[in-house]
């Protein structure tokens, strides 16, 4: 499907309190994560992405089941499919 990106994200849940963050030039809050690289599988690029952004470690829980679509913050006429996962952050 054109203009379909797909991500990986990580639900943090700490004291009935949820983790988001925002992109810079964006007013949208979103869940950590971000798009996989080539030859990554989708846990690996949720590492790589929690450790680029938030300077730690995860470890990852249960897959959310679901259908999680959003349109892009920064990319017009595109929409954001998202994998989530449930995760603690370490370090």
């Amino acid at each position: 499907m054109a203009g379909l990106i797909t991500v990986v994200c990580a639900a943090v849940i700490v004291r009935e309190r949820v983790l988001v963050m925002r992109k810079r030039d964006t007013a949208a809050f979103m869940l950590p994560g971000g798009k996989p690289e080539p030859g990554e599988t989708p846990q690996q690029a949720l590492h790589r992405e929690i450790r680029e952004e938030l300077g730690c470690g995860l470890i990852p829980g249960a897959e959310l089941a679901g259908d999680f679509t959003a349109p892009a913050a920064n990319e017009p006429g595109h929409t954001v499919q998202a994998r989530i996962w449930v995760a603690r952050l370490t370090g």
